[in-house]
């Protein structure tokens, strides 16, 4: 008897999210269950006839038991905080993400056929740790209660998978960003800056600018996603990886990138540094290479040319209509 074919997935009106639905569509899986509370509908796909469609949270009893007899994975890319927002407190993480997610692995042990994989964070789970390149043996030192709830949750799914005798991937992307990325207050810097360039305004940097970060493209993502969900590399336990281009780019540079690409002028403006801001964080990606033929295509300066001339064009879009 064939396991179910269906892909659940959580926060699929994310700007992950959406970039999976639609590689997913493309790679013809015909049975898509997209969930999200926030539901715009999925956007840039010619047939969507494949993804059915949710507007909920993730702490849905009633529809997580209907739907999950017809799924093989779980894609987990819900989370509710920001790494900035560390005002939010540990109660708002604890109510808006840990437990529902703790919720969703409790009725999961009733589905033993359920593959699961967890979008976690490479970029603020370290902490500031005296490293060049951080490996996944590097036990996480949260600096905020974001990456304090990414780290409880991984060791949740781990504890899950050893007892329940389960299979589950963890990823801890760098800095992701693309076209499509929505600029939010304290959270997408990229599509942020590249506004702030294009409206002659200056952009805000706490700290000196010398905050180092390893920055991924969306497609790059995109397709080690594709590469695990179509034929993933099951280990004994709960498989970790860290994810990014291992190449490490301060605030500063990155600015600078930004103006090169823009033909706009660069104004900086520094504020006193953050707290909740980790100072330097350049992901290994040594393991996940082992255990998959996977590498980072884009570099940073195409990377910043697609996702300006994306943004370009919805602004003219926007002109248009």
């Amino acid at each position: 008897m064939n396991e179910p074919s269906g892909i659940m997935v959580l926060g699929a009106n994310g700007f992950v999210g959406q970039h999976l639905i639609k590689r997913l569509v493309r790679d013809s899986y015909t049975l898509i269950y997209a969930i999200d509370h926030g539901f715009r509908g999925i956007t840039d796909t010619s047939d969507i006839s494949s993804v059915i469609c949710h507007q909920s949270t993730i702490d849905n009893p009633e529809l997580l038991h209907e739907l999950l007899p017809k799924c093989g994975w779980l894609i987990h890319l819900a989370w509710g905080s920001i790494p900035s927002a560390s005002t939010l407190g540990p109660v708002f993480e604890a109510k808006t993400n840990l437990l529902p997610t703790l919720g969703l692995l409790e009725i999961l042990q009733q589905y033993s056929h359920i593959n699961v994989l967890f979008l976690s964070t490479g970029g603020a789970i370290y902490g500031d740790t005296l490293a060049d390149l951080f490996s996944e043996t590097i036990p996480p030192a949260a600096l905020s209660f974001y990456a304090a709830g990414k780290a409880a949750v991984e060791q949740f799914i781990t504890a899950w998978v050893v007892q329940q005798q389960r299979r589950a991937i963890i990823l801890r992307p760098a800095n992701l960003y693309g076209p499509g990325q929505l600029a939010k207050p304290g959270f997408g810097i990229v599509p942020t800056w590249l506004q702030l360039l294009q409206a002659g305004a200056p952009l805000e940097i706490w700290g000196d600018g010398g905050i180092v970060r390893d920055y991924l493209y969306i497609d790059d993502f995109i397709e080690l996603l594709a590469m695990v969900i179509n034929k993933p590399n099951w280990g004994k336990n709960c498989n970790i990886y860290n994810v990014g281009s291992e190449i490490g780019v301060s605030l500063n540079e990155l600015s600078t990138a930004m103006s090169q690409v823009t033909g706009f002028k660069l104004q900086r403006i520094y504020h006193p540094a953050r707290a909740v801001d980790v100072r330097h964080v350049v992901l290994n990606c040594k393991s996940l290479k082992t255990a998959y033929p996977w590498v980072a295509n884009v570099d940073l300066i195409s990377g910043l040319q697609k996702t300006w001339r994306r943004l370009q064009a919805m602004v003219d879009d926007q002109k248009l209509t």
